[in-house]
């Protein structure tokens, strides 16, 4: 992300600077400041005489000029010489940039259906750069033109613009009422919060329901208010999706620890971020019963987590200097209240993730515990490199390098919007078939709590049915090619769908009432003894889910391992 300076001006100066002057220049500028500071203080009479020579000899055309080559201090006569190269190179440099940005302009003015990056730091330069690698036009708008960025972005075809994208003027330049994602990598959040409410300006003319934001917002309170609020457009809603690279290491770690069969006690370590995003998901996973059992959060001595839960802090070079394995598997072992069957690891530093998974590799060897790490740095070749032979149980996985596919897809952008839309596809049912009055047969907003809950759980439930059949969730555009399963997975996938449900009743069986206690003992049983009229219900269930990702701009995607 783009750091911000201190200074605005003295920034500008020393950018305009780095952007234009190479390093022979500097050098070349800084002799010549010292030579004519040195002689206007102690020989000026000198350095009149030799510009007055410079004149009459035809500048840096006529080296061969006997009366300049004559002049008595030669090194003064060099200086004077090359100051004249340097200030066209300058020049050169300036046309240059003059007739790029032109360029860029008039290319992104063409775009249609592209993607716009907002901040060109480590993330957003990631992305963009796997943005255009997917062959989707880019185009980038930073803030600060001497930001390193720029250069990367521009070397990989990437369209680049100047200027605050806080101002919707600004961020007409990039065409984002055109766009269909647009990444905001602001630097601070307050800065994101800004950039969002230009986006939500600079389109509130747009008619088509296409857009969808990722908007980069590390605090975790403020991404849960602005996840209770709807953007509105002309014809429909700005689709925002809140992520930190945190939490994507966390959820992308999460779901492949649970898509693997019998990983229901997971060890965590890395910083505190991280650990926070993994506290979070726990809950969610917990309640919508996706067979998370057992959740341990290690962190350094010292590490700031935001959670409920209970945080063991540990020496963590002194556990990785433990150089026998054995001594090593049972310190690690030891570490939580239950036996973990899966290590999660991620750290801010790529280094020290690549370090602790290949260091818990000694447990998938002997024990068949699977070890996750999620690097959170972009990196320039393959995620798995460096750690060996991937296998089935050791895996490394390059959170930057999947978010920048476009394709990832957090549980909160869809699963909220999808708890709505199941109530009132309930609601629906309900009046057409003339059901009896119940509690649940109200709008959402006065819907009890633990019948919305039941709501999200379904919502929330759902990747984890679709890892029965190796699916998984991915942003597409709107509307997506909606999955059309086979006989076969359909009743695997209503199999899980049922063995969900029930496990959503035994949760929170204290808070149903009579009815439904009633209806639920006469169905808490397996999929297989249902009657085929009862199966329907949970096929259908799967179909209508399936559908209504796909509305929602959400494809669903099989893994080619499953």
């Amino acid at each position: 992300m783009s750091s911000k300076s201190p200074s605005r001006s003295s920034s500008s100066i020393a950018g305009w600077m780095r952007a234009r002057l190479s390093p022979v220049d500097t050098v070349i500028g800084v002799f010549i400041l010292g030579w004519v500071g040195l002689l206007i203080q102690e020989r000026p009479d000198d350095l009149i005489g030799h510009l007055q020579v410079l004149t009459r000899s035809g500048g840096l055309f006529s080296f061969g000029n006997q009366d300049l080559m004559s002049l008595e201090n030669p090194l003064l006569t060099l200086a004077t010489v090359l100051a004249p190269l340097v200030g066209l190179r300058a020049a050169l440099s300036v046309t240059r940039d003059l007739w790029i940005d032109r360029l860029d302009s008039w290319r992104i003015s063409r775009f249609r259906g592209h993607s716009v990056v907002v901040g060109l730091g480590w993330s957003g330069l990631s992305v963009a750069i796997g943005q255009r690698k997917g062959s989707r036009p880019v185009a980038a708008l930073e803030r600060f033109a001497a930001a390193p960025g720029v250069a990367d972005a521009r070397a990989h075809g990437i369209r680049v613009r100047i200027g605050d994208a806080a101002d919707e003027n600004v961020l007409s330049q990039v065409r984002v009422d055109r766009a269909q994602v647009v990444w905001v990598f602001a630097g601070d959040d307050e800065s994101a919060v800004q950039v969002l409410d230009a986006i939500r300006r600079a389109n509130s003319r747009r008619s088509a329901y296409t857009l969808r934001a990722y908007i980069s917002i590390e605090d975790a309170r403020l991404r849960h208010q602005l996840q209770r609020r709807e953007f509105v457009l002309a014809d429909g809603l700005l689709d925002v999706v809140f992520v930190s690279i945190a939490c994507v290491a966390a959820d992308l770690g999460m779901k492949t620890v649970l898509s693997s069969p019998a990983r229901h006690n997971v060890l965590t370590l890395g910083d505190g971020p991280f650990l926070t995003a993994i506290s979070e998901l726990g809950e969610q996973y917990s309640q919508s019963g996706q067979g998370l059992s057992g959740l341990s959060l290690v962190g350094e001595r010292g590490s700031v987590v935001d959670s409920s839960r209970e945080l063991i802090e540990i020496d963590y070079a002194e556990l990785h200097c433990i150089e026998d394995d054995a001594l090593f598997r049972e310190r690690i072992l030891g570490l939580g209240r239950t036996t973990p069957d899966a290590c999660l690891v991620s750290f801010r530093s790529n280094a020290m993730t690549r370090a602790w998974t290949l260091r818990l590799a000694s447990l998938s060897d002997a024990l068949g515990v699977l070890v996750v790490g999620v690097l959170r740095e972009p990196v320039a070749g393959s995620g798995d490199e460096g750690i060996g032979e991937p296998s089935s149980t050791v895996r490394l996985l390059d959170a930057p390098a999947i978010l920048a596919a476009g394709t990832y897809a957090p549980q909160e952008s869809w699963a909220e919007p999808l708890a709505r839309i199941l109530h009132a596809r309930y609601l629906k049912q309900a009046a057409d078939e003339g059901w009896p009055p119940s509690p649940a047969m109200v709008p959402w907003d006065a819907l009890p709590d633990h019948y919305k809950d039941a709501n999200r759980s379904q919502a929330r439930g759902f990747p984890h049915v679709l890892a029965t059949i190796g699916g998984v969730i991915e942003a597409a555009g709107r509307p997506a090619v909606e999955l059309e399963p086979s006989e076969d997975e359909l009743e695997r996938l209503a199999a899980a769908e049922h063995e969900r449900w029930m496990a959503e009743r035994r949760r929170n069986w204290s808070r149903l009432d009579d009815a439904l206690r009633a209806k639920a003992e006469r169905l808490m049983r397996p999929y297989d003894d249902l009657t085929d009229t009862e199966k329907s219900k949970d096929r259908e269930a799967v179909r209508t889910i399936l559908h209504q990702l796909a509305q929602m701009g959400y494809r669903v995607t099989l893994r080619d391992d499953r």
